[in-house]
Formats: structure tokens, sequence, C-alpha cells
């Protein structure tokens, strides 16, 4: 229905790439923290991979 130009071109196919690249780092890294966790069988090795991945989503966030 809408022409496409130029213009619009890097908004509309950069931008929606980047994200899911970032979470799907995001969701590897957690990955591997809690299968080190289950593999270790220690509590605070869950905790250390739900803060580190918190951080890392903020920082992504906000970058």
């Amino acid at each position: 229905m809408f022409k496409k130009t130029a213009k619009d071109a890097p908004a509309t196919t950069s931008e929606p790439a980047r994200l899911p690249h970032r979470w799907a780092i995001i969701l590897i890294g957690s990955g591997g923290f809690v299968g080190a966790a289950l593999l270790l069988g220690a509590a605070p090795y869950i905790a250390l991979g739900v803060g580190v991945t918190a951080l890392v989503g903020l920082h992504q966030i906000l970058d």
C-alpha cells in the first residue's frame, strides 16, 4: 500500500535485526550459567547467573 523509499530502508532493516541478536546473546549466556549451576549443584551459581544476566540485559537495553 505504501511505497518504500531508500530513506526508509535503514530504519526498517537494521534496527529490528539488532534486538534479536542481543537477546540471543543474553539467553545463551543465561543458559550457560544455569547449566553450570545445575552441574555443580550450587544455588549461589544460579544467583550469580541471574545477576550477571540482569546486568548484561540492562546494559544492552540502555546501550
